[in-house]
């Protein structure tokens, strides 16, 4: 029951950020800096995936999306009941809400909305990506179903 209410409350912190950066901010016009000037805030719209790839095939991201998820989130209902697998449970959770979050901008809205920057002085380009709390869920918890893999004990 608690990485249900992990899952939603990861879900409800995306959603609340990204209501809030579109009903303050115009897509592409407003910035704002946070963070010590780490991080910038500004609106985008993405159609595509990760980085607007296939930006003009959003009906192929949407399908593919869901059809990831969805898979994700029959291996998750599997794992729930074990004993055990905590941190497997919490990547999946991570995993889900962030696949949930921007899978309901894709399908209700038509794009998923993208608020954050980072600020390099040494990289000029990472600035460019801009991406939103469910993408570092989803980042978090792929990675960490990737370390848990590569590590697991052979029995």
């Amino acid at each position: 029951m608690k990485y249900l209410l992990l899952i939603a409350v990861l879900f409800y912190a995306d959603y609340y950020y990204k209501r809030k950066v579109e009903s303050e901010m115009k897509p592409g016009r407003d910035t704002r800096i946070a963070a010590g000037g780490k991080v910038l805030i500004r609106r985008t719209e993405n159609k595509g995936a990760a980085g607007g790839i296939l930006s003009g095939r959003s009906t192929y991201v949407k399908i593919a999306s869901t059809v990831a998820a969805a898979l994700a989130a029959v291996r998750f209902l599997f794992l729930l009941p074990m004993k055990k697998r905590a941190l497997k449970k919490g990547a999946y959770a991570f995993f889900l809400a962030g696949a949930l979050s921007n899978l309901h901008d894709r399908w209700v809205r038509g794009s998923v909305t993208d608020y954050i920057s980072l600020v390099s002085r040494r990289v000029k380009s990472v600035q460019r990506i801009v991406f939103n709390l469910g993408d570092v869920f989803i980042l978090i918890g792929g990675v960490t179903l990737i370390l848990l893999n590569l590590f697991r004990r052979k029995k």
